[in-house]
């Protein structure tokens, strides 16, 4: 196993993409909404 491997299992990945924001993620493919709920919901400014 590789270094990245090993580090994703210790922060609990369990799949790709994963996305992770002030404590809270999202794994696996996500529909477009369900991306901009999660952005929403860490407060991530908006821009363009």
């Amino acid at each position: 196993m590789d270094a990245d491997w090993a580090k994703s299992q210790g922060y609990g990945v369990t799949g790709v993409p994963t996305y992770v924001a002030e404590g809270q993620g999202v794994v696996g493919a996500q529909p477009y909404d369900v991306l901009v709920q999660f952005m929403d919901a860490v407060g991530a400014e908006k821009t363009g």
